[in-house]
């Protein structure tokens, strides 16, 4: 079947990188979610070992396809839809996650299973490889910014391995990465306000070459800089190098302060 490049879609091709990303998923007796489910290949891997399965796919002929497939293969439902659109609210059971979406829509795919987390007990997810530097970079590094904070404020990434870019069709021109996304139950750091806290964040990296202390002056006043001061932060610091711990404390002292 001829693909449907308007969705920027690459699909795993290579049968070593097959079996190696299905047999990486901790997938036994559970309800797997699969995001961008292609050509069914490692889906069918998957059902071998889940309790159940949804395959979800947004690219209409691709998903009818699957549903031919799969017609008679108990434990697998196919949706064809995109799966922003889908509500994991309407799951009565947790899910495990994979997911192989186009890398432009990366940040969105993060954000989205942010926003469900609750019903999430693992993701594995593959990405570009430079976007899962991005999500796992430490202050300091040139790729740490919101969406390094936002993902590790929530949950845990563990690389697994890498995937040339021969391994699918159409070849990208980029290394991609498995990684497993897990979220914390109670999360290490708790802010006083999270969406205060991530605006700041946003803000903050929107003007990364200024110092933490002309941003907060600019935004809130100097005596938020000078109370920030006392309590032992350093502010002469840009955002690129001012660790989470340290964001949270920032916006939990102008929350408590401006509200």
């Amino acid at each position: 079947m001829r693909q449907n490049n308007s969705f920027s879609q690459v699909f795993l091709q290579d049968e070593y990188y097959i079996r190696k990303t299905a047999a990486a998923l901790d997938c036994d007796a559970k309800t797997v979610l699969e995001i961008g489910a292609g050509y069914g290949q490692i889906s069918r891997l998957i059902s071998e070992k889940s309790k159940f399965l949804y395959c979800v796919e947004i690219d209409s002929k691709l998903a009818e396809a699957l549903k031919i497939n799969f017609a008679k293969k108990e434990g697998i439902k196919v949706i064809s839809a995109d799966i922003r659109e889908i509500s994991l609210l309407n799951f009565k059971e947790k899910l495990m996650i994979f997911s192989n979406v186009p890398y432009h829509l990366s940040s969105q795919l993060i954000k989205y299973l942010i926003f469900y987390r609750k019903k999430i007990s693992t993701s594995y997810l593959i990405l570009q490889k430079e976007f899962v530097e991005k999500i796992s970079a430490e202050p300091g590094s040139k790729l740490y910014g919101f969406i390094t904070c936002l993902t590790q404020y929530y949950g845990k990434i563990r690389h697994l391995f890498d995937i040339p870019a021969g391994a699918f069709i159409p070849s990208p021109k980029v290394k991609s990465s498995l990684i497993e996304l897990k979220f914390y139950q109670t999360t290490p750091l708790q802010a006083k306000n999270e969406d205060f806290l991530f605006n700041f964040i946003r803000i903050s990296f929107k003007q990364r070459r200024k110092k933490i202390a002309t941003i907060i002056r600019q935004q809130f006043s100097l005596e938020a800089v000078q109370r920030l001061i006392k309590s032992g932060l350093d502010l002469s610091r840009r955002p690129e190098q001012l660790p989470l711990r340290d964001f949270c404390k920032i916006s939990d002292s102008l929350v408590v302060n401006n509200f």
